[in-house]
């Protein structure tokens, strides 16, 4: 088996399949939609990427040009610019976190993603280190502002899987009140579907019960007098 390259970013843009092993026709894992983004490690002197276990699988293979057109690229890192006097890039998302570097207004960031309102930084000529910054502070608002590109929403920490649709509004700008009037919604049509599920199934709960009164009711004024043993006889059975 060949050696494996550096990590990178890849972004999925058309649909791609992950496989066991790194040869046409090896066993399915699961199938990448476009959006998506991994953290590959090129295999040398072949064009398949090895793509990091997802949500508790095994790790795979994707070929970015099975079927002649692209699948998977490298992902091209966002750029962001600072926006307070100083900010610091820390070693991991948290303000308890070890400094990395301290970037003054103005610098140009290389983002590669985001998560929990802190962006990843990658290395670039405008950044030495991997480390992350906060994109809005409690006390000092915001920190950093998108200048140019997409930046995907990390799962972890890693950095080994993400999605470009789960980015919030306000990594590229928005309002945190839109974004906030954004989760609102979400959580107000959550709540209206449980609400008409919770209607429809107490509608069928009543007439099913009706159609018990009413059964019941026919039964009686059939065999009105009529009894058993047990008691009254409705529909020719015994209740």
């Amino acid at each position: 088996e060949g050696e494996l390259g550096a990590a990178a970013l890849f972004r999925v843009v058309a649909r791609t399949d992950v496989q066991k092993s790194p040869e046409s026709g090896a066993g399915l894992l699961r199938v990448l939609q476009p959006g998506a983004v991994f953290r590959g490690r090129p295999r040398q002197g072949s064009p398949w990427v090895q793509v990091p276990p997802s949500a508790g699988g095994e790790a795979g293979w994707v070929h970015p040009a099975a079927f002649g057109k692209p699948s998977a690229e490298p992902a091209a890192p966002a750029r962001f610019h600072v926006a307070h006097k100083a900010v610091m890039v820390r070693a991991s998302p948290s303000l308890s976190a070890r400094i990395v570097e301290i970037k003054k207004e103005g610098d140009a960031l290389p983002v590669e993603g985001h998560l929990d309102g802190w962006l990843r930084v990658c290395p670039g000529e405008a950044c030495g280190a991997h480390g992350w910054v906060l994109l809005r502070h409690p006390q000092f608002g915001q920190l950093v502002k998108h200048a140019q590109g997409e930046v995907p929403t990390f799962a972890s920490q890693e950095g080994a899987n993400g999605h470009y649709e789960a980015t919030p509004p306000a990594v590229y700008g928005g309002s945190h009140s839109a974004q906030v009037r954004d989760e609102m919604k979400a959580v107000l049509s959550a709540m209206r579907e449980e609400v008409v599920a919770r209607e429809h199934k107490a509608h069928e709960a009543r007439v099913q019960f009706d159609l018990g009164v009413e059964k019941i009711a026919k039964g009686l004024h059939a065999n009105a007098g009529k009894m058993s043993p047990s008691g009254f006889y409705v529909g020719g059975e015994p209740i």
